[in-house]
């Protein structure tokens, strides 16, 4: 199992390399730092994006600790001018609780977790201006790979987004609501997810190389000297 794991976080990392290129050539080359910035951190951004998540849940003894490892790739498409499909798909690598086996000792078991996917239709900048809105259905798939690491249950309920989009910032809310339809286990589901955020971006300090001023420098040494000394002078500007 733990090769099956490494296999497939190596999997994960070519999918990098191989999506991020080709995503981040579509983006605009006249776009600011800033405008980069915030489409990365917004949920329900027209670029895509590759984010891999690891949760540590601490629990009462440090040998009790639950790690899970997400990869959370954002794949927008555009179906129209003014509508996007939004398609927000969760992979786990997951390390369960400990339990005591029939040796009587502490055992975890590693392996993939449920599968989550939200796909949500989502008005473009032109229709929505700075808010950031969308909706759609999520569903939990049961993928688990140990009955310790799911649920064991086929889940569907409603998702969106709901924000705002300034100048140096963004925040808003990003709410998933999952109702058990299906699935051998046992018990029936239901479950929330809120995710907030929040992100500011401060003005930027620039550096810019001085030009003019260094090549007079060059020439006011080359008269007074003879040679010239290879310095780079910058000047802070805002």
């Amino acid at each position: 199992m733990r090769h099956l794991c490494v296999r497939a976080i190596a999997l994960l990392g070519i999918l990098c390399f191989l999506v991020v290129g080709p995503a981040a050539a579509q983006t605009d080359e006249n776009k600011s730092l800033d405008e980069v910035n915030k489409e990365l951190s917004n949920p329900i951004s027209s670029i895509w994006a590759l984010q891999l998540q690891e949760n540590t849940y601490w629990l009462n003894k440090p040998d009790r600790n639950v790690v899970n490892l997400q990869f959370q790739p954002v794949l927008p498409l555009a179906l129209t001018d003014d509508w996007n499909l939004i398609t927000r798909p969760v992979f786990q690598v997951m390390n369960s609780t400990p339990y005591v086996n029939e040796t009587g000792h502490l055992h975890r078991v590693t392996g993939f977790g449920d599968t989550i996917l939200a796909m949500m239709l989502s008005p473009s900048p032109k229709v929505a201006g700075p808010w950031l809105l969308a909706a759609g259905p999520s569903f939990i798939f049961p993928t688990a790979t140990n009955s310790r690491l799911g649920q064991n249950k086929w889940q569907l309920g409603p998702a969106g987004v709901f924000g705002y989009l300034g100048d140096k910032w963004l925040a808003g809310v990003f709410p998933q609501q999952w109702f058990s339809v299906g699935g051998n286990g046992s018990n029936t589901v239901s479950q929330m997810n809120i995710q907030y955020f929040f992100v500011y971006l401060p003005p930027r300090v620039g550096y810019r190389y001085v030009a003019e001023h260094a090549r007079e420098l060059v020439r006011k040494q080359e008269r007074q000297h003879g040679y010239v000394s290879y310095q780079s002078e910058y000047q802070r500007s805002d």
